[in-house]
């Protein structure tokens, strides 16, 4: 039997008021406290499974309340969302997107003037080392490049005193030697000396410089600076670190259970947690083959759209990759309140005595995805008339409330 419905009007102050309904429907003067239909109007559907809990509960409220507590109805609608992997990772540069700066020879730190975060131009002078050795190395290519003159003019002398056989075989073959040996060593300095980007022709021309510059392999950000001016360095010690942050990409890890559903081309969504809610987004460039035993992860590379913004290596990155869209029975995120662990809505039933009444029908959920979430009724015919999108909550608390009260 349905038991009677009342309304009873008590004073903001000494009422004992609903906690989150009556913090919403603040009335200046006086505020209705909904009084609720139980007893009767709360039945058990038999014979449902376990997992789909079919208990009816009903709230009544006067048509002051319901613009009150801004309640507005809807429906169920079909729509299309995407099932979504979630993984997580970081911002990381293509290997032919960074550089160390290195020197060939020792030296001392003359001259540096960059600090980490300074953007670099390929070719740029990022440092000046000095050294003694770098002039006597520069003495040798001279020394040599004249006695190379010398001993190619003697060698084709003994060529054509041989064919005249008027000098020895053996003389001849000791020209020969000498003059290959020292354009092997010629060669060689002379390579050595454009390695260290010293100027040939300044050489020959007896312009030695006793400082080695460094120039930047490409462009970019210097992050890391490992010397100061008058530090030893020693050869192929990292003195500067550069990557270009043109062109980052993400490094995402996938979970065992989710590797077969990632595939090239999928669209990712990307969020950086630690500096604001933006969603960028990108794709799957490449779906990595080898197996993390300990994480039990594999790699999935995944490309950036948006280049414009300068992202930092070594970010930490949220992502949710798009697998396939499917159609689904929805409802707006709001609508749906959960009690207990389990989820309801609330359905307008009719009116009573003046009073509207709204039922609470449990529910399974599913799929997320832009703030709509997929619904399961037990018994669609439940759901048959208008659910309840805005003041599902209040509706929630004034019935959890009356719950206690009994």
């Amino acid at each position: 039997m349905e038991t009677s419905i009342g309304i009873k009007f008590l004073t903001f102050q000494n009422s004992k008021p609903m906690k989150n309904l009556t913090n919403k429907l603040l009335i200046p003067v006086v505020l209705p406290v909904i009084i609720l239909g139980c007893g009767g109007e709360e039945q058990t559907t038999e014979n449902q499974p376990d997992a789909h809990e079919h208990v009816h509960h009903t709230i009544s409220l006067t048509e002051a309340q319901v613009g009150a507590a801004g309640i507005t109805l809807g429906a169920i609608e079909k729509k299309e969302v995407f099932e979504k992997v979630k993984a997580n990772g970081y911002f990381d540069a293509p290997p032919q997107n960074k550089a160390q700066v290195s020197t060939y020879y020792a030296g001392y730190v003359k001259k540096t003037t960059l600090l980490i975060g300074d953007s670099v131009k390929k070719g740029q002078v990022v440092a000046m080392l000095e050294n003694p050795g770098y002039i006597r190395l520069q003495q040798n290519f001279m020394e040599v490049n004249g006695q190379l003159a010398y001993l190619k003019a003697e060698y084709e002398r003994k060529k054509i005193l041989k064919s005249e056989n008027i000098a020895a075989e053996k003389s001849l073959l000791q020209a020969e030697a000498d003059y290959k040996s020292a354009l092997a060593t010629h060669t060689g300095l002379k390579k050595e000396l454009q390695m260290m980007g010293f100027n040939i022709n300044h050489i020959l021309e007896g312009k030695y410089k006793p400082y080695l510059a460094l120039h930047a392999p490409i462009s970019g950000t210097v992050t890391a600076v490992n010397m100061v001016i008058g530090k030893y360095v020693s050869p192929n010690e990292v003195l500067l670190e550069i990557i270009d942050t043109d062109h980052l990409h993400v490094e995402l890890n996938i979970f065992e259970k989710d590797v077969l559903k990632i595939k090239q081309g999928q669209i990712i969504h990307l969020r950086i947690p630690s500096v604001d809610d933006e969603i960028y987004e990108g794709y799957v460039y490449l779906v990595g083959k080898a197996f993390d035993e300990e994480k039990r992860t594999i790699n999935v590379h995944g490309h950036v759209n948006d280049e414009r913004h300068v992202f930092i290596p070594g970010t930490y990155v949220e992502a949710e990759i798009l697998i396939k869209s499917v159609e689904i029975n929805a409802l707006p995120e709001r609508a749906v309140v959960s009690t207990a662990g389990k989820a309801y809505i609330f359905t307008a039933v009719d009116e009573k005595n003046g009073d509207r009444r709204y039922q609470r029908i449990a529910v399974e959920t599913g799929l997320r995805s832009d703030g709509w979430i997929e619904v399961k009724p037990a018994d669609e015919s439940d759901v048959a008339g208008n659910v309840v999108i805005d003041g599902a909550y209040l509706l929630s608390s004034g019935l959890e409330e009356k719950s206690h009260d009994h």
